[in-house]
C-alpha cells in the first residue's frame, strides 16, 4: 500500500490533470479535491512529501504562514504514509487550503469548480491577495535557489533602490530589468519584494504583489487561469479590464497591484508563442498607461528585447509608458539598463561572505580578476569554490577553474570544447576579431544544443552588428572579454608554445586590432609568470628593448602602447611571483629599458616594500652617473621614511645632503633631492628653512630654461615637491611653491590630470589648514583624484586618502571619515608601508575626541 501512495504523489501531475476534466463535468468529489489539495501542496512546499523529516518541515512551515498546528502524524494520514479509516478532519483541510492562501476548505473547492476565478474587489480581496502570496513564495524559493540568494551576505544593489523609488514616483507603469543572464536580475527583484512588500516599509503594506519566476511559470498554470488578472497574459479580454478598472474604484485606490515577471524571455521557447505572450502584457499597459494602481516589473536577456521594440514601433506612444527603457538601440547592449557590481560592492560583498581573499589583495595583485567577479554569476562561483588563504590564490588558477567550470562541464562537455575551439579558430581567422557569424559557428548542427547552454548561461551572446546593413548576420561573442582574451592566448600557445615565433605571430597577425593585440600580450607574460618560464620572460624584454627608441618613446606618455601593456603584465608578475622577480630584476637591472622602467621614471611605488635590494645594487654597478647615484640613494631612503626605519632613513640622507644638486640634471632627480630634505624634516620636526625653497626655486629655473623635464607629468620638479611637503605638513610651504607655479606656467586648475588633481587636492588641504576654509572646500569639490598608473595607483590612494580625511572631519562627516581611515590602514598593511599605519592609527585614536566635540 505504501508504494502505491508514493506512485501517486509522483503522478501528481497527471491526477492534476484528470481532475480537470472532471471539474469540467461538474460532478468532483471530495475526494477529488482532497487529491488536488494534496497536489498544490506539494507544489507550494517544493518537494514530495515521502518521510518523516518532510513532514516535520511542511508542519513547520504550516505554523509559519498559517498559525495552525498540525502535527507530524496527521500529516501522514494526510498523504497516506499511515492508513488510516477516518478521512482529514475540517480543521486538517482548513488549515491546509489557509497554507495555500485560500481562507477555508470550502473556498478552496469553490475556487476549483469549472469556470470558477478569483475575482478582483469585494469579499474576495484577501483570497486573492493569497494567492498572489502563494505565488510569490514559490518564486522566491525557486529564484533565491538558482542564484544561491542569501539575505544575510548578499550584495545590496543601490542602484536598485533607487530604480524602484524613481519607478513609483514617476507614474510610469511598466519599467524592465534587461541583462545578459549572471547579471543578478534576479536577486534585485529578491530585494526588492523583501524590502518594500515584506511588512517592512509601510507605503506598500496594503498592495497586492504577485512574483512570476518564468523559468517556472507553468508551475502556477491551473492558478493562473482561475485568477482573472493573470488570465489576461493568455488571452487578453477589454471587458475584464473594464471590471478590474470598476471594482477599483470601490476600494478608493487605496491598493496597488505589482506584477512582477522574472525572465519572461524563459516562459516560451517558441518565438510565435512568445511573441504573442508579450503583445498581451502589451495590451495590459496601453490600457493601464493612466491607472496608477498598476505596476508591472519585467526581466529579460537583451538578446530577447526585440520583441518588445518591435510592438513599440507599431505604437511609438506606449514608449512613454516604460521606465529608464530604450527603445531605440543600435545594438542589444544599449539596452542594457543593469550595471554590473562596482569596487565598492565587490568590497561590500567579500567582507560580507568572509572570504579568504579581501579586495584589496584582488586590487593590489589581480587587478583582471575583479573585472570577471564584476558579473554576479562569476562572483557567486569565486566566493563558493575558494579553498585557499590569500597568498595561495592564483589568477591563472582561478581562470582554468572558471573555465573548466562554466565552459567544459556536463551537460554537451565534449561538443562544448569543440565549439569554443572553433570559435576561437574563426576569431583567430578573422585578423583576431572578437567576434563570430552565427552560421559558421553551428555548421556542425550537432553543437546546436550545447551552444544553447552557453547562451542560457550568459557566457556568450549574440546580437546584431547596425554597420552590416544590408545584408545583416547574427554575431556571437564571449560575454566577458577578459575570458575570451585568456582562452585566446591559451590557443595560441598550444599551436605555437612559448617563444618568440609566438610574440612575432601575436605582433603581425593582429596589426589590425591593437587592443587584442595588447590584451595577448599581456595574458602572454602573465601567464609565462604563472609557468615560471623566466628565460621566455627574458627574450619578451630584449625584443622590446630591440623595438623601442628608449632615449625619445619613454618621455611623457609616449610609451608604445604594445610595451605599456607588457610592462604593466611584468609588474603585476613581480609582484605576485616574488622569486621569478628577484632573478628577472637582476637582468633588468643591467639594461638600459629595464632600468627606465623598474629603476627610475616608472619605478614601482607600490612594491616598494618588496622590491629585491639585490638588484639595486646591480643597477648602481650599471649606473654611475649622478643621476644613477641619486636614484639609488633616494629608493632607499624612501624605503626606510615609509617603513618607520629611521635610522637607515638618516643613514641614506647623510649620503644625498653630500651630492651636489647642481650636477643633477634631470628633474627627476632634483624632485628626489629636494623631496628627501623636507622629508627627512618631517621626520625630525624641523622647521623648514627658506634657504631650501631658494635653492629649490634656482633648480626650478635652470630645469626650465634648460627644457630638461623629462617627467611624464609637467611641471614635474614642481608637483614632486609639493607631495612631498603636503606627507610633511608644511602647509605654507605649499602655498608658496603653488604660487609660484601659477604665476610661471599659468596653471590651469580644470586640467585632467591625474597629478594635477593631486596638486589640487594637496593645494585645498594647505588652504584649509591655513585660515582659508571656504576656498579650499570649492576648490575640494572640484578635485577629481583617480586613474593614477598603475605603478603608483596604491600608493597614491594612501596618500589621498589621508589628505580627503581632513576635509571629512573639518565637515564633521565622522563616519566616512572614519572608515576611510580603516579602508587606509588595510592597504597600507598589505603593502607593508608601516608610516601610513601608523599615521591612521594616530588619526583613529583622536576620533572619539573629534566626536566629543561635534555640535548636538
Amino acid at each position: 500500500m505504501l508504494p502505491e501512495t508514493f506512485r501517486m504523489v509522483y503522478i501528481g501531475i497527471i491526477k492534476v490533470y484528470l481532475s480537470r476534466r472532471r471539474m469540467q463535468n461538474n460532478n468532483l468529489e471530495d475526494s477529488d479535491f482532497k487529491e488536488l489539495l494534496q497536489n498544490k501542496i506539494v507544489q507550494k512546499f517544493g518537494k514530495q512529501v515521502k518521510y518523516s523529516k518532510d513532514c516535520k518541515l511542511l508542519s513547520e512551515k504550516v505554523y509559519e504562514a498559517t498559525g495552525r498546528q498540525l502535527s507530524v502524524s496527521t500529516i501522514k494520514r494526510f498523504f497516506g504514509l499511515i492508513l488510516s479509516p477516518f478521512k482529514p478532519s475540517k480543521y486538517t483541510l482548513d488549515s491546509f487550503s489557509d497554507y495555500l492562501g485560500i481562507e477555508n476548505w470550502e473556498s478552496f473547492i469553490e475556487a476549483n469548480k469549472v469556470g470558477k476565478t478569483v475575482e478582483i474587489g469585494g469579499n474576495s480581496m484577501e483570497m486573492l491577495k493569497k494567492s498572489f502570496q502563494s505565488i510569490t513564495e514559490t518564486s522566491c524559493n525557486s529564484l533565491a535557489l538558482k542564484s544561491k540568494f542569501n539575505s544575510e551576505a548578499f550584495i545590496y544593489r543601490h542602484f536598485a533602490e533607487s530604480h524602484f523609488e524613481e519607478f513609483i514616483q514617476s507614474g510610469k507603469i511598466a519599467t524592465m530589468l534587461i541583462a545578459p543572464t549572471g547579471y543578478g536580475k534576479s536577486v534585485v527583484l529578491l530585494q526588492w519584494v523583501n524590502t518594500y512588500f515584506s511588512g517592512k516599509d509601510d507605503r506598500f503594506r496594503d498592495d497586492i504583489v504577485c512574483l512570476i519566476d518564468g523559468a517556472i511559470f507553468f508551475t502556477f498554470y491551473n492558478q493562473a487561469q482561475e485568477n482573472e488578472l493573470l488570465t489576461q497574459l493568455f488571452e487578453f479580454d477589454f471587458e475584464t479590464i473594464k471590471k478590474l478598472h470598476l471594482r477599483q474604484k470601490t476600494n478608493d485606490n487605496k491598493v496597488r497591484y505589482f506584477l512582477i515577471i522574472d525572465d519572461i524571455d524563459k516562459i516560451f521557447s517558441a518565438r510565435e508563442k512568445y511573441y504573442m505572450f508579450v503583445e498581451n502584457i502589451m495590451s495590459l499597459i496601453m490600457l493601464n498607461q493612466d491607472t496608477p494602481w498598476f505596476k508591472i516589473i519585467l526581466t529579460c536577456r537583451p538578446e530577447n528585447f526585440d520583441t518588445f521594440t518591435s510592438l513599440i514601433n507599431n505604437n511609438p506612444l506606449l514608449a512613454d509608458a516604460f521606465f529608464k527603457v530604450n527603445f531605440n538601440q543600435k545594438n542589444h547592449f544599449d539596452t542594457i539598463n543593469f550595471p554590473l557590481f562596482s569596487d565598492d560592492e565587490i568590497n561590500e560583498a567579500l567582507v560580507n561572505v568572509n572570504s579568504n581573499i579581501s579586495f584589496n589583495h584582488l586590487s593590489f595583485y589581480y587587478p583582471d580578476v575583479l573585472d570577471i567577479i564584476n558579473t554576479p554569476s562569476f562572483f557567486s562561483y569565486m566566493v563558493h569554490n575558494e579553498n585557499s588563504p590569500d597568498d595561495e590564490f592564483s589568477e591563472i588558477n582561478f581562470l582554468n577553474h572558471l573555465i573548466q567550470h562554466f565552459f567544459y562541464s556536463n551537460p554537451f562537455a565534449e561538443e562544448k570544447q569543440q565549439l569554443i575551439k572553433k570559435f576561437l579558430n574563426l576569431c583567430s581567422l578573422n585578423e583576431g576579431s572578437s567576434y563570430v557569424e552565427k552560421d559558421l559557428l553551428l555548421e556542425d548542427t550537432e553543437w546546436r544544443l550545447a551552444y544553447q547552454e552557453f547562451i542560457k548561461a550568459g557566457l556568450l551572446y549574440e546580437y546584431f552588428d547596425s554597420n552590416d546593413l544590408p545584408g545583416v548576420r547574427l554575431k556571437v561573442r564571449f560575454s566577458n572579454n577578459i575570458i575570451f582574451e585568456y582562452s585566446l592566448t591559451r590557443a595560441l600557445i598550444r599551436e605555437t608554445d612559448e617563444n618568440t615565433t609566438l610574440l612575432h605571430t601575436i605582433f603581425t597577425k593582429y596589426r589590425h586590432t591593437i587592443s587584442l593585440q595588447y590584451s595577448l600580450l599581456k595574458w602572454l607574460v602573465k601567464i609565462a609568470f604563472f609557468k615560471e618560464n623566466i628565460n621566455f620572460l627574458k627574450q619578451v624584454h630584449q625584443l622590446m628593448e630591440r623595438q623601442v627608441n628608449i632615449s625619445n618613446e619613454l618621455i611623457n606618455e609616449s610609451m608604445p602602447g604594445a610595451l605599456r601593456s607588457i610592462h604593466t603584465a611584468f609588474i603585476e608578475g613581480l609582484r605576485s611571483y616574488k622569486i621569478s622577480g628577484e632573478s628577472l630584476m637582476s637582468v633588468f637591472a643591467k639594461s638600459r629599458l629595464g632600468q627606465r622602467l623598474y629603476f627610475e621614471e616608472y619605478f614601482d611605488m607600490d612594491n616598494l616594500m618588496f622590491f629585491p635590494e639585490s638588484s639595486l645594487e646591480i643597477y648602481a654597478q650599471n649606473n654611475t652617473s649622478p643621476e644613477g647615484k641619486m636614484i639609488i640613494k633616494f629608493i632607499r631612503f624612501i624605503k626606510g621614511f615609509y617603513s618607520l626605519d629611521y635610522n637607515k632613513c638618516s643613514s641614506e640622507f647623510k649620503s644625498i645632503s653630500e651630492i651636489n644638486y647642481t650636477e643633477l640634471n634631470s628633474s627627476l632627480c632634483l624632485g628626489y633631492y629636494f623631496s628627501s630634505w623636507f622629508l627627512y624634516a618631517s621626520m625630525n620636526n624641523i622647521q623648514s628653512k627658506g634657504d631650501m625653497l631658494r635653492m629649490f626655486l634656482s633648480s626650478s629655473a635652470s630645469v626650465r630654461s634648460k627644457g630638461s623635464h623629462t617627467l611624464r607629468f609637467n611641471p614635474g620638479l614642481e608637483y614632486y615637491l609639493i607631495y612631498s611637503l603636503n606627507t610633511g605638513n608644511f602647509f605654507d610651504e605649499i602655498r608658496f611653491v603653488a604660487d609660484s607655479l601659477f604665476d610661471t606656467y599659468n596653471f590651469n586648475h580644470n586640467t585632467l590630470s591625474c597629478f594635477d588633481q593631486y596638486f589640487k587636492l594637496c593645494y585645498a588641504r594647505a588652504l584649509l589648514h591655513t585660515g582659508e576654509q571656504e576656498r579650499a572646500l570649492k576648490l575640494f569639490r572640484h578635485v577629481n583624484y583617480e586613474n593614477f598608473p598603475f605603478h603608483i595607483k596604491h600608493f597614491m590612494k594612501l596618500h589621498v586618502n589621508l589628505a580627503k580625511y581632513d576635509f571629512l572631519e573639518y565637515q564633521k562627516n565622522i563616519n566616512e571619515a572614519s572608515d576611510l581611515l580603516a579602508e587606509t590602514r588595510l592597504l597600507a598593511t598589505q603593502m607593508g608601508y608601516s608610516y601610513f599605519v601608523q599615521k591612521t592609527e594616530e588619526i583613529e585614536a583622536n576620533l572619539p575626541k573629534v566626536r566629543k566635540d561635534m555640535p548636538r
